[in-house]
Parts: C-alpha cells; sequence; structure tokens
C-alpha cells in the first residue's frame, strides 16, 4: 500500500465502492441545507470528468465553481505556465513540510503516494486565501516574469548557450564554480531583475550569462557588477560582449527563407490557376 499523509482533518470511514456515490451525496447535504455551495479546486478538469461520470448526483448541490488555476492565470496576466498548487504555497510562504507528501517506506521503494483529500482540500482553501492578498499577487507577476527572461517555460534543464539573436551579452564569473545563488538561469533573472535582462541561463559550471536588448544596459551592467564581492566571498569578474554580425546573419537567412517560402506559394497558386483553366480551350 502506498503511504499516506498524515491525517489531521476531516472524518474516514471505510466505503464500499457501489455505495460511493450516496455517501458523498450524504456528506455533502450534510455541509449545509440551506447555503449556496461553490465547488473550489486547482486544475479541475479532470474533477469535473470525474465527478459527471461517478457521481451525477453530486452536481445539483453546487450553485457556481472556481478554478484557481485560472484566477493564478489573470493574476499573472497569463505570462508563461502556472506552476503546481504546491509551488504556488511554497511561493506564499507555507512550509515544504507542511504541503509535500510523506516519504516512501523505505523497505518498499516502488509504491507510491496516496491522495489524501481533506489535505488536499486544506490546500485548496490556503490557496484560495492567499490569492486574495495583493502581496502574493505581485509575488506571483515577478515570478512569472523572471521565469520568461530565465525561459523556463520553454527550455530544457541544464546548460544552454545564450540566443544569439540577442546581440549583447555579459559573462559571470566567479574565480571558479558559480555559487548557488547564482548557479541558475532562474536565480539570475530574480537577482538582477532591475537590469532589465532579456535572458538568463548558465553556460557551464563556472559562466553565468545575460543578454540585453540595449548596449548601454549591458555596459551598466558590466560597471556596477564587475569587481563586486558577494556575501561568501567569491568576486565578480563581469565581461560585455558584442556578436551583433550573428545576430544579423540569423536575420538574413530567416528573411532569405520567407522570401523562398512566399515565391513558392506563388507559384503553386499559379499553377493551380493553369490547372483550372486546362480545359477552357479544347
Amino acid at each position: 500500500m502506498p503511504d499516506r499523509r498524515p491525517h489531521f482533518f476531516g472524518e474516514e470511514q471505510q466505503v464500499d465502492l457501489e455505495n460511493l456515490e450516496a455517501v458523498i451525496v450524504d456528506f455533502v447535504r450534510r455541509c449545509s441545507s440551506k447555503a449556496n455551495l461553490v465547488l473550489i479546486g486547482f486544475e479541475v478538469a479532470a474533477e469535473w470528468t470525474y465527478l459527471f461520470t461517478h457521481f451525477p448526483r453530486v452536481i445539483p448541490f453546487f450553485s457556481a465553481w472556481v478554478d484557481l488555476r485560472d484566477i493564478a492565470k489573470d493574476i499573472s496576466s497569463s505570462v508563461g505556465v502556472i506552476p503546481g498548487l504546491q509551488s504556488l504555497l511554497q511561493l506564499f510562504g507555507y512550509h515544504w513540510k507542511d504541503i509535500k507528501s510523506t516519504q516512501h517506506r523505505k523497505e518498499n521503494t516502488n509504491c507510491g503516494n496516496a491522495d489524501n483529500a481533506a489535505a488536499d482540500a486544506v490546500a485548496t482553501c490556503a490557496l484560495a486565501d492567499a490569492l486574495l492578498l495583493p502581496e502574493n499577487q505581485e509575488k506571483l507577476r515577478f515570478r512569472q516574469e523572471c521565469g520568461q527572461i530565465a525561459r523556463i517555460f520553454t527550455k530544457k534543464k541544464g546548460w544552454q548557450a545564450p540566443d544569439i539573436r540577442h546581440p549583447f551579452i555579459a559573462t559571470v564569473r566567479a574565480g571558479g564554480p558559480l555559487p548557488s545563488t547564482l548557479d541558475s538561469g532562474m536565480k539570475l533573472a530574480r537577482r538582477f531583475f532591475n537590469f532589465s535582462p532579456l535572458s538568463t541561463g548558465v553556460m557551464s559550471t563556472d559562466v553565468a550569462y545575460l543578454t540585453f536588448r540595449y548596449q548601454d544596459q549591458m555596459n551598466q551592467f558590466v560597471t556596477d557588477l564587475h569587481g563586486v564581492a558577494l556575501p561568501t566571498g567569491e568576486i565578480l569578474s563581469v565581461q560585455g560582449n558584442f556578436q551583433g554580425h550573428k545576430a544579423a546573419e540569423i536575420e538574413d537567412r530567416e528573411r532569405e527563407g520567407k522570401q523562398k517560402l512566399r515565391e513558392k506559394n506563388r507559384l503553386e497558386k499559379t499553377e493551380e490557376g493553369i490547372e483550372d483553366l486546362g480545359n477552357l480551350f479544347s
């Protein structure tokens, strides 16, 4: 059997599968016979399908429903991919031990983690409450903007060269392996957000990078950070690089490719027109 989270909320009872819907209906009816119930969840598409398939008699008890993931998307203006329920709660200050499931039993490493409906319900309500706070809304927007800069929504994890479409690149070194505060694109984006980088990332264990739209932005970053001592003792070495010729070459290739595609489409349309008129003079 899989491990379960410690049971803190609600009540447990043993139910046969054939009687499950009746028990669920009875539970919902006992919650309140007069109030209008609202169904709250996080990414509830699967839950709706399950309810309609297995518990259709429960649906009429709810006067409305709320998907907290949609609210999070609205808060962040749909920037990037919204984190999961547990990640959002951690972002808003909940300790990971309070929201993570228990560890697998040592004697059985193949077992999974079972859902605890009561714990999930409390976590969902906690997120609904947290999303109401303006400071948490600002945290979410900041996290999503940094995620866009770090390209966490569009790239695989690990080392990656900077996008050469961005002509102004600053490399960051620390005289050895990058410190833990600078060893990922997301950490770089958060730390140097006010310098307005286009993207951030790590090229190797020793080298991080930031790209900029304008040379003045890159120069300012180099001026402010080169030679700065971190609290952990490392001295930053920051260098600016210009690779505008590479970006121009890519733009030229893309422009040439688009021209060829347009010419191909034009020829295909012309040939189709000729075929349509083929029997006109026969």
